[in-house]
């Protein structure tokens, strides 16, 4: 027996305001015949919006944000649904991360009813951020596939389109009392005053009609926009306030009383951005008796030719306007037509369409299907090595696969002696191996569903090597930033690559993983527009603190981590530190993580420079401890001097711990995570010494604007949650997964983004691996 789908709704804009009409009843439809629960944005003071008797459970929330939806997490629990439904709004993907976060496993639908209008940075942001979450959508729902796109251009799952609905019930039907022709026609034009829709060419063809033709006809225009003020000044400007009359802003159920007063409605989409979006308010036109003139789109065009309506069709340029309506100046519908039209267009009931057209749909994408759990490698050679940043993400993925029912096995360089640096405490099989070229039948005997690479150097193209023609899914991450890849990790027998060959390798390597995974989502710039849609780009977790204890008394301690590798710059730190130690003698600098080696250049700089500024009792050297939390929770102020970063794990500690951090406002990764006087601050990098020591300073005097910071770092950790990392991490390798019973899969997909970059990855990987 089929299950009645309980459906959640959720909706970031107040129901009923102008343009979501297809949003509050679509989900009247649904409340008729489903279990349900609607949850969207109270509506602000003085906000156009339909009358609330809403035949639905509906919830409110006075801002959408991450805590507010949170807030409710109880409730949907308690409700436990099937389906949850996401109408579109510009920051659609923030509702699909959090409601993903408390719906793990449910399906999550994404409703885009418009194409993308918003333009410049703020579209940049909205493509790359929805790429990049996605992963949370099981499926979109639209009216128009090409509209979908245009918010998800790379959106590789299910898309169904459904036809656009229609509240019939509203609009008055007077085909029995309207005169055919009259004197004068009274024409009208009901949607947004957008600059994408060009209203402005529509006024001024109507007012050359006019002025051209001495008609007494009428435009009145109703809706409201960002381009309203320009269409005043245009209908002022050419005198034609006696036949144009904006309206403005009206009630939905009270322009559908006003519509059928009308003669002629006028359904003006440009073709350039809406030639496949039919406009809703051409069927509603045809619900209040009127006869329709509409731009010839191709969505317009098939309203004619595939479903039969009646209607007269004008080009979207001024001119073209102005012909048709004088063309049209002695014609109307029959009444006969008009019926037709009638009839037709009540098919489009919201009911009918959720049970014709969405519901098969649900049913199909709901289907149980039992848990799949996948069997996966990860491989990381430097494990054994020592307890640095990347080894312990490594680690802690592994054991969460397997904590979430994965068979996992994580291999690395060494004998059966030498144990990992971190040890798996969830049963993942830790497995060194002696030399790299016995990977291949290693893995040709687990057959593994995923093997992926947790490393970033010139070394992915020998591991890569062992999976070659064993179809295995190949996947890596680079855990740094691009250019200190290439400029500094991309090596062949201990010397740097030169970058035009560094570059050339790391593509062609790229292009054969089927997934890569990287720590920022501005890295993803730097791959080649036909291996951009296998990227994947998230940070790694903050430590997940279930309890802080605030009684823990902060001390006068600037926490440095790993001070001693040359990249993190300590030397800097510790010359700045010097120029302000007079100023505030109770405060001292601690450096833990790996022991410094003193035969290394910087590591003797570094200390003949704390012996000569005489601050060998208040830079302190530790060396690795164990209980790196303790150090955070007593720390007030955490620095990394870094030149270059990936993405610095030791910042999200610090965020957990409540403790702001201080970078450089020049180096990738550092100043991603440090938004300057939000969670932290950055430092110029023009004298590295004297910024670093101002702002030092500042933070060292400031106790209000410690604590200020501190507390924001504790909101702003919440985005890195493990659950929420890990569960892109999850998904990742599922999607990696897909390629395994089809080799081909992967170049097809590369061939139709770009034919000649995809044959020459293809042809060249054989001569990189010396296949």
């Amino acid at each position: 027996m089929y299950k009645m789908e309980k459906f959640l709704f959720f909706s970031g804009r107040p129901l009923g305001t102008q343009g979501t009409l297809g949003t509050y009843k679509l989900i009247d439809a649904v409340a008729k015949s489903h279990p349900h629960l609607v949850v969207a944005q109270r509506p602000l003071d003085g906000q156009l919006c339909v009358k609330e008797q809403f035949n639905f459970q509906y919830l409110k929330l006075n801002k959408v944000n991450i805590d507010s939806i949170l807030s409710l997490s109880q409730q949907f629990q308690a409700f436990n649904p099937d389906i949850i439904w996401i109408f579109n709004h510009p920051n659609w993907f923030e509702f699909a991360k959090v409601l993903r976060l408390i719906f793990p496993q449910k399906k999550i639908i994404l409703d885009i009813q418009t194409p993308l209008l918003i333009e410049g940075q703020h579209q940049k942001y909205i493509l790359s951020e929805g790429q990049q979450q996605s992963i949370h959508i099981d499926a979109i729902f639209t009216l128009d596939k090409n509209s979908a796109l245009s918010w998800l251009p790379n959106f590789t799952k299910p898309i169904f389109e459904y036809p656009l609905g229609i509240d019939t019930d509203v609009f008055l039907n007077n085909i029995d009392n309207k005169n055919v022709l009259q004197e004068s026609k009274k024409y009208v034009y009901i949607g947004a005053v957008h600059p994408k829709r060009k209203i402005d060419i529509m006024v001024h063809g109507f007012i050359d009609y006019i002025q051209e033709t001495r008609s007494k006809d009428t435009l009145d225009i109703y809706g409201g926009g960002p381009l309203l003020d320009e269409i005043k000044k245009i209908v002022k400007i050419r005198d034609a306030e006696k036949f144009v009359n904006i309206r403005g802003l009206v009630e939905h159920s009270r322009l559908a009383l006003e519509v059928s007063n009308f003669d002629v409605g006028i359904a003006w989409v440009p073709k350039e951005t809406f030639n496949d979006s039919p406009s809703l308010k051409v069927f509603e036109y045809f619900l209040a008796n009127l006869s329709v003139i509409a731009t010839n789109t191709n969505a317009h065009l098939k309203l004619k030719k595939e479903d039969n309506y009646n209607l007269f069709y004008s080009s979207d340029t001024r001119e073209g306007l102005k012909n048709s309506l004088i063309d049209l100046q002695d014609k109307e519908l029959a009444e006969n037509e008009k019926k037709t039209n009638y009839q037709i267009v009540l098919k489009r009931s919201y009911e009918n369409i959720f049970q014709t057209s969405i519901l098969p749909y649900i049913k199909k994408i709901n289907v149980v299907k039992k848990e799949l759990k996948l069997n996966i490698v990860i491989l990381i050679n430097s494990l054994a090595v020592g307890k640095g940043g990347a080894e312990r993400v490594a680690m802690e993925l592994a054991d969460e696969m397997s904590i979430r029912g994965h068979n996992v096995s994580i291999h690395y360089l060494g004998n059966i002696r030498e144990l990992p640096a971190y040890r798996s405490k969830h049963g993942v099989k830790e497995l060194a191996y002696s030399q790299l070229n016995l990977m291949k039948n290693r893995l040709r005997f687990i057959n593994p569903d995923v093997y992926f690479c947790f490393y970033f150097n010139r070394q992915l193209i020998n591991y890569y090597k062992q999976c070659y023609n064993l179809n295995v899914p190949f996947g890596m991450q680079e855990c740094t930033n691009p250019d200190r890849l290439i400029s500094n990790n991309w090596r062949l027998d201990g010397k740097i690559v030169q970058k035009p060959l560094a570059l050339w390798e790391r593509e062609l390597i790229g292009a054969r993983a089927s997934r890569i995974r990287l720590v920022m989502p501005s890295y993803r710039d730097s791959f080649n527009d036909f291996i951009k849609p296998q990227v994947r780009a998230f940070s790694n977790p903050s430590r997940k603190m279930d309890t802080l204890d605030t009684n823990i008394v902060k001390e006068n301690v600037i926490l440095s981590i790993n001070g001693f590798k040359a990249n993190k710059n300590l030397i800097t730190l510790v010359k700045a530190f010097a120029t302000i130690a007079d100023t505030y003698p109770n405060w001292k600098i601690i450096d833990i993580g790996k022991q410094p080696d003193m035969n290394q250049k910087h590591v003797r700089e570094i200390f003949d420079c704390i012996e000569k500024e005489g601050l060998s009792d208040r830079v302190l050297v530790l060396g690795p401890q164990d209980n790196v939390d303790s150090f955070f929770a007593k720390s007030s102020i955490h620095v990394i001097a870094s030149l270059s970063e990936g993405c610095p794990t030791v910042i999200l500690e610090a965020m957990a711990h409540g403790v702001p951090s201080i970078g450089f406002d020049d180096c990738p990764g550092t100043n991603e995570l440090i938004s300057d006087m939000f969670n932290g601050l950055l430092a110029n990098s023009e004298d590295r010494v004297a910024g670093l020591a101002k702002v030092l300073g500042k933070l060292i005097e400031d106790e209000d604007l410690r604590t200020q910071l501190g507390e924001e770092c504790l909101v702003d950790s919440k985005r890195f949650v493990p659950e929420n990392i890990y569960d892109q991490w999850e998904k990742l390798f599922f999607d990696m997964a897909e390629y395994k019973n089809d080799p081909e899969r992967l170049f097809r997909e590369q061939m139709d983004i770009d034919p000649e970059k995809a044959l020459h990855a293809k042809n060249m990987i054989k001569t990189l691996i010396g296949a």
